[in-house]
């Protein structure tokens, strides 16, 4: 004869100390996650608004605005796996994103080499500037697609926002013939300012 399992079902207690800390370390790793999400939460605050800005200006600081906004987004430890994913000998075979990405990989180091032997220096900075680019961009773009749709919207007003405000000051600029323009660095010295 079958016995029945005793009613209620009783409850599993942590049976060690290391159970417990166990939990502690979940509830510690899910603060983390929060802070990392805050922190970058607002570099993408902070750096699409500064894009759309100096955009609308032609400046020259949107790159370092990109930069950092892929420099915090590398902070998660899923961006580098997935990215070093990437370059598997499986993903290699099947996926042309994995194919570009190492070609690129390869190409940054060729350029790396290459200033060993070159009569002009600069060489590895500029590797390093070629790399950047797809590093940073696979770091956003992986950040953003796993955003949920409220945080993408609320980045996206953000921007369209963000260009509003910069084309209003673009107006006021050339009613006040580049007085804004004067005040933000690099000076602009070039003969075609005025025109």
């Amino acid at each position: 004869m079958r016995r029945s399992p005793a009613w209620p079902p009783r409850r599993r207690r942590p049976t060690s100390v290391t159970d417990r800390r166990g939990v502690h370390g979940a509830a510690n790793a899910s603060r983390a996650a929060g802070g990392l999400d805050h922190a970058i939460t607002a570099m993408f605050f902070v750096g699409l608004a500064g894009i759309a800005w100096l955009s609308v200006f032609g400046h020259r600081g949107i790159a370092p605005c990109l930069g950092f906004m892929g420099l915090i987004a590398a902070f998660r430890a899923d961006v580098w796996r997935d990215g070093l994913a990437l370059l598997t000998p499986v993903r290699l075979a099947a996926d042309p994103l994995a194919r570009a990405f190492a070609a690129l990989v390869v190409f940054s180091l060729w350029i790396a080499i290459s200033g060993a032997w070159s009569p002009k220096g600069g060489a590895p900075s500029l590797a390093a500037g070629v790399l950047a680019a797809p590093l940073v961009a696979g770091a956003l773009a992986h950040e953003i697609r796993h955003r949920n749709i409220r945080w993408r919207r609320m980045m996206a007003t953000v921007f369209v926002g963000a260009i509003w405000l910069a084309s209003f000051a673009l107006c006021v600029e050339a009613f006040t013939g580049g007085f804004l323009r004067s005040i933000v660095p690099p000076e602009d010295l070039s003969p075609l300012r005025w025109k």
